[in-house]
């Protein structure tokens, strides 16, 4: 009876010291993806400013006078002194402005180039920017669930972290990638930029969920 009594015990020792085990590890699983997912919050914390440090000289606001009202957008330098914008923003304009971020001035602009299937306008200044600008490098590259930064004008100048969610989805005849968080008004013709800064698309319309953007291949197609 004692001996079955000391195998019972052993046994149920075993077991509770496996339990506690088990637990621990898990337990220590979970800690580790928890601290993988801050270290991954904070990569992208410091990205986004590293973006708004960098769109500083990139990207402007828009505003083009109509006959009675105004359209405000945004663009981006894609060559010295040319800005690629949606046609949409500039669409039977009568004066363009261009105005930079921490620049108080107003620059006129005209229109150079227009590719109105794919809501695509690009902008040559007609004045000379006292400003230090940057051009944005175009890519055509991207992948599904990549990170991107969406950067433009709504209230204020603004930069959004966001994901790929479509790379090419069709849309009346047309292709567009889609993000997964919206963007305000203002933020139309806007670049979104992957980790690298290049930009891969343009804001171009969007709703509650998500927001369209024009491939930057199609810039580029313009441009060239």
């Amino acid at each position: 009876m004692g001996n079955k009594s000391n195998v019972i015990l052993t046994i149920l020792l075993v077991v509770a010291t496996m339990f506690i085990v088990l637990t621990r590890n898990v337990d220590t699983k979970d800690n580790a993806v928890e601290v993988n997912e801050y270290e991954q919050v904070e990569e992208v914390v410091d990205q986004k400013q590293a973006f708004y440090d960098d769109c500083d000289k990139s990207v402007v606001q828009i505003c083009a006078v109509l006959e009675d009202d105004k359209s405000l957008g945004s663009g981006f330098f894609v060559e010295e002194n040319k800005i690629a914008t949606n046609y949409h923003v500039i669409k039977d304009s009568r004066v363009i402005y261009v105005l930079l971020k921490d620049d108080d001035t107003a620059y006129r602009a005209a229109v150079y180039s227009l590719d109105k299937e794919n809501d695509l306008a690009i902008l040559n200044l007609v004045d000379e920017i006292y400003s230090t600008t940057k051009t944005l490098e175009l890519s055509p590259a991207l992948s599904r669930d990549e990170i991107v930064y969406a950067c433009g004008f709504d209230l204020d100048y603004n930069v959004k972290a966001t994901k790929v969610i479509e790379d090419d989805y069709e849309y009346k005849g047309n292709n567009y990638i889609k993000i997964d968080k919206p963007v305000n008004q203002g933020n139309s013709g806007g670049p979104v930029l992957n980790s690298a800064g290049q930009v891969i698309g343009m804001v171009m319309f969007g709703n509650n969920k998500n927001t369209s953007l024009i491939p930057a291949k199609k810039v580029l197609d313009l441009i060239q």
